[in-house]
């Protein structure tokens, strides 16, 4: 049935930008975004659900608080951008670049980071299941 649900995508945003666009406390449903510049953008409190992000710019973006389920990044840029107290669940993480990102008092359940660069000393405290 996920098949069923990649073809509900409800928007689909192609090299799009959302610089410094404040869009907080927002929830994204069945979004996919490609190529897209979230470069110093606001989504802090936001719940992403079924969302894709393919070889977008999150770099320096602030994603604090957000709540992330069975959402899939590759190829995404996220050097400096904070997701700290945010909760990855089913998510898929592919060549992504980490560096510098902020994940203080991340969540992540059953999610998969696959050939990224990831800095760990920026990952503070944090829990791996429940």
């Amino acid at each position: 049935w996920l098949n069923a649900l990649e073809y509900a995508k409800v928007s689909i945003f192609e090299n799009c930008n959302f610089h410094k666009s404040n869009q907080e406390n927002s929830v994204v449903v069945f979004h996919s975004f490609k190529e897209c510049n979230f470069r110093n953008a606001f989504f802090s409190g936001s719940v992403f659900v079924f969302s894709d992000f393919h070889a977008s710019s999150l770099i320096t973006a602030a994603f604090s608080d957000c709540q992330f389920i069975e959402c899939h990044f590759y190829e995404v840029r996220m050097r400096y951008a904070n997701f700290e107290n945010s909760t990855f669940v089913r998510c898929t993480f592919q060549k992504c670049d980490f560096s510098q990102a902020i994940f203080l008092k991340s969540k992540w359940i059953d999610s998969n980071v696959i050939d990224s660069n990831f800095d760990p000393s920026l990952l503070g405290s944090y829990r791996v299941g429940e």
